[in-house]
């Protein structure tokens, strides 16, 4: 375990890794001190307890990197900073659509970067859908990594609620879903998928807002 406010002196340190360790409980205690931290790498240890205010005291991180840490659910801890640009979440246990719930995703809809490969996935997460079709970049990294999951075969219905979502987007995007259109659909017998997107979407409207919120206090920050 951290020792209390083991690095309370080291204000100007940027880099941080912490990754192989035996760390099983984060606390705001942990990183106090750490006001000019961009990057901390946290990769394979087995965190069994986050607090939700873990990472406050992180006020300049960039890059989280929470790669195979037995993770069940996205940490609301993650949704404290809000000059996190690139979070990696690959390679834990992601089953079910709770494990990316929609208050948690609402805030990181401005990410550039949000790695989910490797994660045995079998339901489709509406809160995919909360993210903005105008942030390309992190709408390309969901997809790709949700092609290379079992959802993807598991739950048929994926590749066509992709397909609706990114429907007047970018060539380069709907480049990738473009064979599931709403003919196949049809004669594959899963007309059913527009009414269930339909339905996620009304289903997250409630966490517009906060999406909203979300981006208007990065903009502020930023200037």
């Amino acid at each position: 375990m951290l020792p209390y406010k083991p690095f309370a002196k080291n204000t100007r340190l940027k880099w941080l890794k912490l990754s192989r360790t035996n760390i099983t409980t984060l606390t705001p205690d942990h990183f106090y001190g750490l006001s000019s931290l961009k990057t901390l790498s946290l990769s394979r240890t087995p965190l069994q307890s986050i607090s939700a205010h873990s990472f406050v005291p992180l006020k300049a991180l960039r890059y989280l990197d929470m790669d195979s840490c037995n993770l069940t659910r996205i940490p609301q801890a993650v949704t404290t900073n809000c000059h996190l640009s690139r979070l990696n979440l690959a390679n834990n246990m992601f089953h079910r659509s709770g494990s990316m719930p929609a208050e948690v995703m609402a805030m990181l809809s401005g990410l550039s970067q949000l790695r989910i490969d490797g994660n045995p996935l079998t339901e489709f997460p509406a809160s995919f859908l909360l993210i903005s079709r105008e942030n390309t970049r992190l709408l390309r990294h969901l997809l790709h990594s949700t092609m290379t999951l079992p959802v993807w075969l598991r739950e048929p219905c994926t590749p066509y609620y992709w397909a609706m979502h990114l429907t007047n987007r970018t060539t380069n995007l709907k480049g990738f879903v473009h064979q599931y259109n709403a003919e196949k659909m049809r004669k594959s017998g899963l007309g059913y998928c527009k009414e269930q997107y339909e339905w996620m979407m009304e289903q997250i409207e409630v966490y517009r807002e906060l999406e909203k919120n979300s981006e208007d206090v990065k903009f502020n920050l930023a200037f």
